[in-house]
This record gives C-alpha cells, sequence and structure tokens, in this order.
C-alpha cells in the first residue's frame, strides 16, 4: 500500500528510458508498455514505484497508479504552479497550469518552478455538489470552477424540505463553467444535488 493509495495497474516495461518517471503521468504505447504523457495528451495513471524510477531503463517495470482510483496523487510540475490552480498535462509526463487539452486536476500545493513535485487531486470531473433553492427564480446556479460538459452530469435530484422529489428538472449551461438547475416549482428550502461523472 503505497501512501497515494492502492496500486491500480503494473506496466510490465517503460517504453523508453528517460531520466525520471516517479511522479509522472504515463500513457500506453502501441505496445502497451508506460510512455510519458505529452502537452495536451491522455494518460492511463501516474508512475509512483519502480525499477530505479529516477533513472529508468527500457524495459523496467513501473508500478502505475490508475488516474480513476480516489484520492491525492504526486504529480511533477512543468513550472511554477499555485495551489488551487486548474492542471494540464505538459510534456515528459508533467502537469501545468497552461490550457492545453482537457483539465485533468487541480492542484492541491504551490510548485516553485519546474520539477517542484506536488499534491494534485487529478478527478476534478467527479463529485457531489449541494446548493440550496433560490427562491422566486425557480432556478439555481453551480459553479464548478472549469468547463463541465454536460454529458458528464450523472444526475440531479431536487427534493423539498419535506422531502418530496421534485421530477424532470431542467439542465443548462449559461457559461463554460456555470450548470444551471432549473424547476417551475423550485423554493429556497429545496436542496438540490449535482452529481458529476467522470468523462
Amino acid at each position: 500500500m503505497s501512501a497515494q493509495g492502492q496500486v491500480s495497474e503494473v506496466f510490465g516495461l517503460a517504453a523508453a528510458a528517460a531520466a525520471n518517471y516517479r511522479f509522472r503521468l504515463v500513457n500506453r504505447d502501441g505496445n502497451g508498455h508506460a510512455a510519458l504523457a505529452t502537452a495536451g495528451g491522455a494518460f492511463v495513471g501516474v508512475v509512483i514505484d519502480g525499477e530505479s524510477p529516477e533513472s529508468t531503463a527500457v524495459g523496467a517495470r513501473l508500478a502505475v497508479r490508475d488516474r480513476k482510483s480516489p484520492g491525492i496523487y504526486f504529480v511533477t510540475a512543468a513550472k511554477a504552479i499555485a495551489a488551487g490552480a486548474l492542471l494540464y498535462a505538459a510534456a515528459d509526463g508533467k502537469v501545468s497550469d497552461t490550457a492545453v487539452g482537457p483539465v485533468i486536476g487541480r492542484a492541491f500545493q504551490a510548485a516553485a518552478a519546474d520539477g517542484g513535485i506536488i499534491a494534485a487531486m487529478l478527478r476534478p470531473d467527479v463529485g457531489f455538489y449541494h446548493v440550496s433553492g433560490p427562491g422566486a427564480t425557480a432556478q439555481v446556479d453551480f459553479t464548478i470552477g472549469y468547463d463541465v460538459p454536460l454529458a458528464a452530469i450523472a444526475g440531479v435530484l431536487v427534493r423539498s424540505n419535506a422531502g418530496l422529489v421534485r421530477h424532470a428538472p431542467t439542465i443548462t449551461k449559461p457559461s463554460a463553467n456555470v450548470v444551471r438547475v432549473a424547476h417551475a416549482d423550485l423554493v429556497s428550502t429545496d436542496l438540490v444535488s449535482l452529481i458529476i461523472a467522470a468523462a
């Protein structure tokens, strides 16, 4: 058991030699081996250990934590990053706050410079959001903090103070990082729950 959580997957081989694989994002290459993720590219996990991961040769075994496992990850910054910043995949398996490709996480710690190791949450597209109803406007806005696609919304529950479920609410996006839930009977004492699932 790692301090970062259980290892979900182990790749048999490193795809190429690299100065450092530890705490880097990796994807599978055409042979199913671990390759450092590219800027804005896809990744399947983060290397947490392996055979001399600070100086990894071709064919070395790497322990990779699946990106879908819950909890905090340690990742390598490509530049100075502020705590709380949204993260994107950068070259050489690092992360950056420079918007290239999809958002992949949020920094829990600041990085002073390239190569800094920081704690991050890599599933910002998963969560439960709760707000009270808005009163007379019959709608409520959730500010998510990033451009969440409507397809990622797994469910919405609108429930009155007495436990009555208000069926068939309308879901729209008035702006990139706002999800609006509307219902004709929505009142200020209602609890509205928004469930966002992994993309």
